[in-house]
């Protein structure tokens, strides 16, 4: 797919040109992105969608993608997500919930046994 027909189609001149680039590497080939994933480059800022496009890229050296259209979607949904949550002020590490050692629940008093110990110890006349 060609620069001209990529801008016609709606996408920004500067996002058009990193598909170009992209297409032109080999990774990926325009008739691998549909409409839907060219859909919701359309969606994001100019900015936002020529680093997605570059993450895009550099993740075909990492990984076996079947579906390149779906892994491109899915990588806008995750950035719309975070910057979801860093406007709401819910910010946090990708991948990580909050800071909690794992198998570590909360704290007990020391006199109390736990609940499943507690059932255990009281006998029935």
């Amino acid at each position: 797919m060609e620069n001209r027909k990529l801008v016609d189609y709606g996408l920004n001149p500067k996002v058009a040109k990193e598909l170009c680039v992209l297409f032109e590497s080999g990774k990926v080939s325009p008739q691998e992105l549909d409409n839907k994933a060219l859909d919701a480059l359309k969606e994001c800022n100019v900015n936002e969608a020529v680093t997605i496009i570059k993450k895009y890229s550099e993740s075909f050296d990492r990984t076996d993608v079947k579906n390149k259209s779906g892994y491109l979607c899915g990588m806008i949904k995750s950035q719309k997500q975070r910057q979801k949550q860093a406007s709401q002020g819910q910010a946090m590490p990708r991948n990580q919930g909050p800071a909690m050692p794992r198998n570590q629940g909360p704290a007990m008093p020391r006199n109390q046994a736990p609940v499943y110990e507690q059932s255990h110890t009281e006998q029935v006349d």
